[in-house]
């Protein structure tokens, strides 16, 4: 909840800065002077007409163009632009500038050309400040998410990586050494290379099934040194390399199939 508050505080400041940072450097612009109440209301109602339109564009059709919806971004924009210029152009021939519309060398058009290129500008000085503003956190948000996508990555291998398999498969090395040393190189070998598989793979979203299945393969090799006559295994499928190298998979999904397959099956014959 602290968190929260902090982060609303953070970003509340933020707005308040955007906001007044504009407020100050459109009036310098526009060369209003706030020296009374009333040119204070003058000004805050011409930069109001310029930072709500601009407010708009940045909540609710600049998310057009960052999901790629171009056309739909044009259309609203242009038509944002038009609208906002329009209300401007009434505040200043009614309110805030009427002297303009007094003035012979200015063509009401020339006018109406200037209220939009004004609005487009505080449109484009706004969504870059609120680009700017957000690329730090931004930056922070992809550090955080990476850190938990690697700690993610790391208990999904661990899980992998049964314990009990490793154990017991190790106890049987050990055992092997001891009757067939001859054995043991290429027991080793079939172990790391199930291990090299689940950490370069384990990961990825697809993988060949013919590298799944030497994967499966090699830890029924390994569950069958350990097993030993106790009990028959047949692993059989499609002995095809050009049928499943077309195939994808993800990767590691049969190996809980195949580790229940010797944890529920019966490992003592009757003889």
């Amino acid at each position: 909840m602290k968190h929260r508050s902090k982060l609303f505080n953070q970003v509340y400041l933020r707005e308040a800065a955007i906001f007044i940072a504009m407020f100050i450097l459109t009036m310098l612009h526009e060369w209003i002077e706030v020296d009374t109440f009333i040119s204070f209301l003058t000004g805050l109602a011409f930069f109001l007409t310029l930072y709500i339109p601009a407010q708009v564009h940045r909540f609710f059709i600049f998310p057009l163009f960052i999901t790629q919806r171009y056309l739909s971004y044009v259309l609203k924009s242009i038509t944002l632009i038009l609208l906002a210029s329009t209300i401007l152009f009434v505040l200043d021939y009614y309110w805030l500038a009427p002297e303009l519309y007094q003035d012979e060398d200015l063509s009401i058009p020339a006018i109406f050309a200037y209220q939009v290129v004004i609005c487009i500008i505080s449109i484009i000085t706004i969504t870059a400040l609120f680009l700017m503003s957000e690329y730090p956190q931004e930056l922070l948000r992809r550090s955080q998410d990476q850190a938990r996508l690697s700690e993610m990555n790391i208990k999904y291998l661990n899980a992998q990586l049964n314990p009990h398999f490793l154990f017991n498969t190790f106890n049987n090395l050990y055992g092997v050494s001891l009757t067939e040393p001859s054995r043991v190189p290429e027991l080793i070998i079939r172990l790391s290379s199930m291990m090299r598989y689940q950490v370069e793979n384990g990961s990825k979203a697809k993988v060949s099934l013919a590298d799944e299945i030497n994967f499966i393969e090699n830890y029924i090799s390994m569950e069958r040194e350990r097993l030993r006559n106790r009990c028959e295994i047949n692993f059989e499928f499609v002995d095809s390399a050009a049928t499943i190298a077309h195939y994808q998979i993800a990767p590691l999904i049969l190996l809980t199939l195949v580790e229940n397959a010797f944890k529920h099956s019966i490992t003592i014959t009757n003889k």
